[in-house]
């Protein structure tokens, strides 16, 4: 899985919403 934003594979799970996992880039923070 990569970032849509910066193209980078450093992701990390960030809770969920409405039932889907959300994801946070650790390279770019969005």
């Amino acid at each position: 899985m990569q970032c849509p934003d910066c193209g980078s594979s450093h992701i990390r799970k960030n809770g969920k919403m409405r039932g889907k996992q959300n994801h946070i880039c650790v390279a770019c923070r969005r």
